[in-house]
């Protein structure tokens, strides 16, 4: 954990030691820099702007040049798109916005755990960073009318092999979720489900990812709905930041088309996609993000 605002890391150690996470920390990134000649770690909790010879974004190269293998989160007060672009491209794997909530930490962690070995780690990547690099481009142009969500879920069904997909964003007036963007063909999908109803309601209700091939009788919740006989396999993903539902992005495969199904591995790879989509999200649409002290 690299901070020089001593009272976070120290929240932060408190909490990843209950975790059984074994913690070193450092004041600044020359700290930090000295450590990596004597101990090769799992992940590196970085902040951007400190004190001293070098700063934050600098450090992550250092530990990419010292170990590939040594994953990294960025925790900055920096809300700035050209910033994540940046961390991302010098091989960041998570971006978190201070002020954050600690289980939003845990769950980073967790996700970046998981990931080490994720086969579709590198696809991921190189499509989130393109997402990064196409909203730069119309935030520098102002082309707003562009539909960038669109352009999100081509990327999710090219990246995951997928039939089609879509993205429902939640509309919190109504209470329900709004399909904004489809890829694909399907022949029958409805516009707009209530919070809670059906599959997607269910997943943006309560924040859970969701796979299922062809049945739903691991999933009592589910026992009075009927899948598509067209659709061989699912996954829905919620759209959450700073533990704020943003909407669901869904990916199908198809019976009649590839017939393959959806394995676990498919299922972290589009959670990761997600959480850069919905900071993206987020930063497009910023009000709809409460910050958390």
């Amino acid at each position: 954990m690299v901070d020089d605002e001593v009272e976070i890391w120290k929240i932060c150690e408190r909490t990843l030691s209950r975790k059984d996470y074994i913690i070193h920390t450092a004041n600044n990134a020359d700290e930090a820099a000295d450590l990596l000649n004597d101990v090769v770690f799992d992940l590196a909790l970085v902040d951007l702007r400190m004190p001293g010879r070098i700063d934050g974004m600098e450090l992550i190269r250092v530990i990419k040049e010292n170990n590939p293998n040594t994953q990294v989160i960025v925790v900055t007060a920096e809300e700035s798109i050209q910033t994540a672009m940046d961390a991302l491209s010098n091989g960041a794997f998570d971006y978190i916005l201070k002020p954050f909530n600690l289980q939003e930490l845990l769950e980073s962690v967790e996700r970046v755990m998981r990931h080490g070995a994720g086969r579709n780690k590198n696809t991921i990547f190189r499509e989130t960073n393109y997402l990064y690099q196409v909203f730069q481009k119309l935030e520098n142009s102002k082309s707003k009318n562009e539909n960038l969500l669109e352009f999100i879920i081509r990327r999710a069904v090219k990246a995951l092999k997928a039939d089609a997909g879509s993205i429902h964003l939640y509309i919190p007036q109504r209470n329900t979720l709004k399909i904004m963007a489809f890829c694909g063909s399907e022949l029958d999908r409805e516009s707009e489900v209530k919070l809670g109803e059906r599959i997607v309601g269910w997943v943006a209700e309560n924040k859970k990812p969701l796979l299922f091939n062809n049945q739903l009788s691991e999933y009592p919740q589910f026992n009075d709905l009927t899948i598509r006989d067209y659709i061989a396999s699912s996954m829905i993903v919620p759209l959450v930041k700073h533990n704020t539902l943003l909407g669901v992005i869904c990916l199908n495969r198809f019976t009649e088309k590839t017939n393959l199904k959806f394995t676990p591995s498919d299922l972290e790879a589009l959670q990761l996609f997600a959480l850069h989509c919905s900071l993206i999200i987020a930063l497009e649409h910023y009000n709809l993000i409460p910050r958390f002290n």
